[in-house]
């Protein structure tokens, strides 16, 4: 699915060559901080902005089942490359169960507007109901 995405932005995107750049870099970058790892060494100092301390967290990533249940804010608008899968690659990772919340527009739209007034209203509600069923002193 990552691989279906990651195809669909630099084809269909318009910003084919920028992204396939950020890409490959972030690639060669994880090996990079992986290798550092690996051997003991301290990460390089080219390790100074956000974009880079996120590559080095993805790197080492490794992910385990949650105990409790989660939520996914799943765009409605998907592409041909999308695939099928209706949890996005989260199935089994959630012991207490999953819970998909559809928001409308592609994946990059959720979070603009009029989409977003979508996203928070259904993140309100899902933070209300956590909220509601926390012990209260």
């Amino acid at each position: 699915m990552l691989y279906k995405s990651r195809l669909d932005d630099i084809f269909f995107s318009g910003e084919g060559w920028s992204y396939a750049r950020e890409f490959f870099t972030s690639r060669v970058f994880g090996y990079l901080y992986r290798l550092s790892h690996k051997f003991g060494r301290p990460l390089p100092h080219r390790v100074a902005s956000l974009r880079d301390i996120y590559r080095f967290a993805a790197s080492m990533y490794k992910p385990t089942v949650c105990p409790g249940s989660l939520v996914i804010f799943r765009s409605m608008t998907r592409g041909a490359l999308d695939g099928s899968d209706e949890l996005l690659g989260w199935g089994g990772q959630a012991a207490a169960g999953i819970e998909v919340q559809d928001i409308p527009g592609r994946h990059r739209d959720i979070t603009h507007e009029p989409n977003v007034q979508v996203l928070a209203e259904k993140l309100r509600l899902c933070l209300d109901r956590v909220q509601d069923l926390a012990p209260h002193d």
